[in-house]
């Protein structure tokens, strides 16, 4: 049997289906899934769960990484499994392990967390042979401004920075 792909999104939890970026991140789970990943997320609102609808629709799965201390928040509707993580931590780890791919979308103060973790742990070899890619024009903003900061040029070679969904699906399909 061969060994699972696994892809987790990071995306802001407030934006719901009348935004571009819902409506994208749905597109964005279509691809995933078809593509044969399974797909991890937050588990809960915004582009979470846009994501997993786009996943469902393809008959994917999406396991959604809840976080026991947001507790009653429920889960959304369309995650194929929740694995529940005790603390911001454990649920860090768990969207983590055996991910090879990493996108993350617009979001705000948890998805920059998500963001800076992940760039962390590939920057310190922590995790390996990994893609971090980030959908949105924003980025290029953002990115820039860290330029103001010690980052060095490789550690900035590790992130991919695509502009719309439809650049980043031209990229993926030749992966």
């Amino acid at each position: 049997m061969e060994k699972p792909k696994y892809a987790t999104t990071f995306g802001g939890s407030e934006l719901d289906y009348s935004t571009q970026e819902y409506q994208d991140a749905i597109k964005l789970g279509e691809f995933l899934a078809t593509k044969g990943y399974v797909v991890k997320c937050g588990g809960y609102y915004g582009l979470m769960e846009a994501v997993a609808k786009g996943v469902s629709n393809k008959n994917g799965m999406c396991i959604g990484v809840t976080n026991a201390s947001f507790d009653p928040k429920k889960p959304n509707q369309y995650i194929s499994q929740e694995i529940k993580c005790n603390d911001l931590f454990d649920r860090l780890r768990e969207l983590t392990k055996n991910t090879e791919l990493f996108i993350v979308q617009y979001g705000s103060f948890g998805t920059l967390t998500e963001l800076f973790i992940v760039w962390c742990l590939a920057y310190t070899y922590t995790i390996k042979d990994i893609e971090i890619c980030l959908i949105g024009s924003e980025w290029n903003i953002f990115i820039e401004s860290l330029h103001l900061f010690p980052i060095k040029t490789q550690e900035f070679q590790l992130i991919k920075i695509f502009n719309t969904l439809a650049d980043f699906i031209i990229f993926a399909k030749n992966k």
